[in-house]
């Protein structure tokens, strides 16, 4: 009976800790774009700012924003605006290299965590996504311009005293 009850214990715990990273999962997930949402990425911003300092290597971030985007709202609607993020999301999601860590800051923001990375190569993977963004051929609301993007990226130097400062 004791054995039973242990496994059955042990059983929980495996179904608990499971749920748990799922719901964490879940909270740092925008419901919108499917991607990292702006309390996710401040997490992942943070490790990879405590990575960056502990082991003396480099760390960019890219802050993406959709030009004249509340254009693509006033003529379109929410709808097509929600559409262009998705869309936007989708093809910076595909262009990113698999260990950086694309997100939604928020509204039609989006912040790229690039961990390893210096300004020359930071400035080679944004040209990419860039790219790819323009690839998707995204389509705007008649009316509106064509879509474009504003990116700014900046690299970790020694004068930066934390990733909020970056």
């Amino acid at each position: 009976l004791f054995a039973a009850g242990a496994v059955n214990v042990s059983f929980l715990s495996l179904v608990v800790d499971r749920l748990v990273r799922r719901l964490h999962g879940l909270l740092d997930m925008d419901a919108l774009t499917q991607l990292t949402n702006r309390g996710g990425l401040e997490r992942r911003l943070a490790e990879a700012w405590a990575g960056s300092v502990r082991h003396g290597s480099r760390l960019s971030l890219a802050f993406i924003d959709i030009n004249d985007f509340k254009q693509v709202n006033d003529v379109g609607g929410h709808e097509a605006g929600d559409r262009v993020i998705q869309a936007v999301a989708t093809a910076l999601q595909l262009g990113a290299r698999q260990t950086d860590q694309v997100g939604r800051w928020g509204g039609d923001e989006f912040l790229v965590v690039m961990p390893h990375t210096d300004a020359e190569a930071a400035q080679l993977a944004l040209q990419r996504l860039r790219e790819r963004v323009r690839e998707a051929a995204i389509a705007m609301p008649p009316g509106c311009a064509p879509l474009s993007l504003s990116i700014g990226v900046a690299t970790r130097d020694q004068n930066d005293t934390d990733f909020q400062a970056l």
